[in-house]
């Protein structure tokens, strides 16, 4: 048995885990992350026009007008691809799933997670 190599696929692979846990939390509660995300669109195109016309500061942050429409692209994207029902029922399953087995893996989660499938 090679230890090494299944350490190195185990913590290779455990960060998916919370990242499938944010898709699915995306997914699972697609309304509201489609209304934040269009509220957070409408906010950064005001806050474009307030920087291109020397009304706001922002540092070294990105608030062009071809960023914005980066932000409104990935927005018609995410409503693309969160209209399925299906995906919203798998999502919601996926998402607990991963979350339990995020917090067990990060030993916040003593329950049987692990011996459920023994």
């Amino acid at each position: 048995m090679d230890v090494e190599g299944l350490l190195v696929d185990f913590y290779n692979g455990a960060p998916m885990v919370d990242v499938v846990a944010a898709w699915a939390y995306v997914t699972a509660n697609r309304r509201m992350v489609i209304e934040y995300l269009a509220s957070f669109e409408r906010a950064y195109e005001q806050l474009v026009e307030l920087h291109a016309a020397g009304k706001l500061g922002v540092g070294t942050a990105d608030f062009s007008a071809g960023n914005l429409e980066v932000v409104k692209r990935i927005n018609r994207l995410v409503e693309r691809g969160l209209d399925s029902d299906e995906s919203l029922q798998v999502a919601q399953e996926i998402h607990a799933l991963a979350e339990r087995c995020a917090r067990a893996l990060k030993g916040g989660d003593t329950s049987s997670a692990g011996r459920e499938s023994q």
